[in-house]
């Protein structure tokens, strides 16, 4: 059941992350979490181009978009790990196809997105167990331009049953200074200091889900996926001047796991991770 919780939420944050990395042209980011004593350190990089934005004019109006995204972890293992060295680098490729319509009822639009994506290290090519299939379907009831609330289901083909997921979140803008949101994976506070710039309070949850193209066999046990998460609380600074969006976040781990699963995502080898400082960079450009 554990297990299952933390594939939920780390299906959540790709869905939102995603999401929200969506709302530029093209966008970059990066991430370094420290290994504080840890079996290893991590660091992320991802990137989001928009390929197509088809409006659509019949009824009430409608949009759609299509993304590519492409993020990797490299993972640095201590001495005494080298033989893990085959998953040091892990890639996920993927494409995004999202709908989006506003209802009737103007306090009400309708989000679905499709997600599907090859998260292996590709040391034996591409496998059938790479494809990851997401999908989440939106309400946003909006009953002030000040509140949103978002609800609706995810599905992913990697938790081991067929049921979709509930997903809940909300949205409140307080005045022109003060935000916040409240739900998974991201709780967080936003100051706006003026039109350009705000400082965001936040406590989220990361994560890294991937295949391993060549298995371990560990104590007659057979390791077929890598899985990290952690929990994380920090601050993040958002300047924007026209097109531009510059994001700088540090932050420290409140919890850390990182292992290897079997294929009903049971631990076959669970790494010492200590909790450690996290620094993030983001760029964002709308053309």
């Amino acid at each position: 059941m554990k297990k299952n919780l933390t594939l939920i939420c780390l299906l959540l944050l790709s869905l939102t992350a995603m999401a929200q990395m969506d709302q530029y042209s093209l966008e970059f980011r990066g991430r370094y979490i420290g290994d504080n004593d840890s079996d290893a350190s991590f660091q992320t990089f991802a990137v989001n181009k928009r390929l197509a934005r088809i409006p659509i004019k019949k009824g009430a109006s409608g949009l759609i978009q299509i993304h590519a995204n492409y993020s990797y972890a490299h993972v640095n293992f201590k001495e005494a790990f080298t033989f893990f060295e085959d998953i040091e680098n892990l890639h996920n490729v993927g494409l995004a196809v999202n709908y989006i319509k506003r209802l009737k009822n103007p306090k009400w639009s309708f989000i679905a997105r499709f997600n599907p994506q090859l998260n292996s290290n590709f040391t034996d090519g591409i496998k059938e167990d790479d494809l990851y299939l997401n999908a989440v379907v939106l309400w946003n009831y909006s009953k002030t331009a000040n509140s949103r609330l978002t609800f609706g289901l995810a599905y992913t083909n990697t938790l081991g049953f067929p049921a979709p997921i509930p997903v809940i979140n909300y949205w409140k803008k307080i005045n022109e200074k003060w935000e916040f949101n409240l739900g998974v994976p991201r709780i967080s506070l936003v100051h706006n200091l003026n039109t350009k710039s705000s400082i965001t309070a936040y406590l989220e949850l990361n994560g890294y889900n991937a295949n391993i193209s060549e298995n371990y066999i560990i104590n007659g046990r057979e390791a077929e996926r890598v899985g990290y998460r952690d929990i994380i609380s920090g601050l993040e600074y958002r300047y924007r001047i026209k097109n531009f969006v510059l994001l700088v976040n540090g932050g420290y781990t409140l919890d850390r796991n990182f292992e290897l699963q079997n294929s009903s995502n049971d631990s076959i080898v669970e790494f010492n991770m200590d909790n450690s400082l996290n620094l993030g960079l983001g760029l964002g450009f709308n053309f």
